[in-house]
C-alpha cells in the first residue's frame, strides 16, 4: 500500500512516537549523493516502457521525480521546484528537456501514480484497508495502551503485507496472466514464486549482515541505527523479467564488497526501511 501527497511532516502535536530524525527517515524527501541520483533514476525495461507512455518534458520529469522518490520511500511526494531543484536539473540533462513548469493536472498525476503502483505491486491505501488498519490498532491496544507497542504491533502486521506484495511482484511475469493448464502446474506456479521470494529474502540479508559487519568496523553508529530500519523484503534492485544466462563463466556475487560499497553511501538511501 501507498500513502499520496506527503508534502513534509506530520504537524500533528496530539501523540510523539518518533524522533524528529525518524520522521525524516520516513517522510523526508530523499536526498540523493552523486551515486544515488544515477541509481535510483535508471529505468528497468518495463519502467522504460511505461515511460514511453509519457510525452511531454513537463509530465516526464513528473513521472521521474514521483518514480524515483517512490523507490526510495515507497510514497509519492507533491513536486517542489525549490526542494527537488538538484534531482529536477539532473533530469533535464540526461533526458534533454528543458523544464520552465513542472506543473500538470490533477489526472495526469493520477495517471503517473497508478503506473508506478502497477510496477511494484502496490495498491492505494482504501477506506477498507484504512478501518482494517484501525481495527488492528484497537486489537493491540487492549493489550498495552503503549503508543510504541501499538506502532510495533501494525508495523510487523504490514510487514506480513510486504511478503505479499513482493510475491504479487513476482508472479507478475507475463503481464500477470496465469499460463497454467492444471491444478500441479498451479501449485508449482505458487511454490516457485514463494521459493523466489525466499531467494530475494535470504539475498537481501545477506547483504545487510556484511553490512552491518562493515558498519560495526567503522564504529557508524549512526548508520547502524538505520540499518535496524531496513527490511529484506525490498525488491527494487531485483530485475525479475529480464532474460538470464546461466554458464561455466557466471561469478558468484562478492557480498562483501557489494556491502563495503554500501557502507559509503548515504544511509538514509539503503531502500524500503521497516
Amino acid at each position: 500500500m501507498a500513502d499520496d501527497e506527503v508534502s513534509g511532516l506530520p504537524a500533528s502535536d496530539r501523540l510523539r512516537i518518533l524522533t524528529p530524525e525518524e520522521y525524516e527517515l520516513l517522510w523526508g524527501i530523499p536526498r540523493f549523493s552523486a551515486s544515488d541520483i544515477n541509481l535510483f533514476f535508471t529505468l528497468t525495461p518495463r519502467e522504460q516502457a511505461v515511460f514511453e507512455r509519457v510525452r511531454t518534458p513537463r509530465t516526464r520529469v513528473n513521472f521521474l521525480l514521483l518514480l524515483g522518490y517512490f523507490k526510495v520511500r515507497q510514497r509519492f511526494y507533491v513536486i517542489d521546484a525549490d526542494s527537488m531543484a538538484d534531482d529536477i536539473d539532473y533530469l533535464a540533462k540526461r533526458f534533454n528537456c528543458q523544464i520552465t513548469d513542472l506543473q500538470v493536472s490533477k489526472h495526469t498525476r493520477q495517471l503517473h501514480v497508478s503506473w508506478d503502483l502497477e510496477l511494484f505491486g502496490y495498491a492505494q491505501l482504501d477506506h477498507g484497508a484504512r478501518l482494517r488498519i484501525e481495527e488492528r490498532a484497537l486489537e493491540a491496544a487492549r493489550i498495552s495502551s503503549r503508543p510504541v507497542y501499538v506502532l510495533r504491533d501494525l508495523v510487523d502486521h504490514l510487514r506480513q503485507q510486504a511478503y505479499h506484495r513482493l510475491r504479487r511482484a513476482i508472479a507478475y511475469a507475463h503481464g500477470g496472466r496465469f499460463r497454467v493448464r492444471s491444478q500441479l502446474e498451479q501449485e508449482l506456479w505458487n511454490e516457485c514464486t514463494r521459493l523466489i521470494a525466499n531467494a530475494v529474502v535470504y539475498y537481501n540479508s545477506e547483504i545487510l549482515s556484511e553490512l552491518f559487519v562493515s558498519l560495526e568496523k567503522q564504529s557508524d553508529t549512526q548508520a547502524i541505527d538505520t540499518l535496524q530500519r531496513v527490511t529484506p523484503l525490498a525488491w527494487q534492485h531485483v530485475n525479475f523479467y529480464g532474460r538470464y544466462r546461466f554458464d561455466s563463466d557466471l561469478r558468484p556475487i562478492n557480498l562483501a564488497e557489494l556491502a563495503k560499497s554500501l557502507a559509503r553511501t548515504d544511509s538514509r538511501q539503503w531502500g524500503m526501511t521497516a
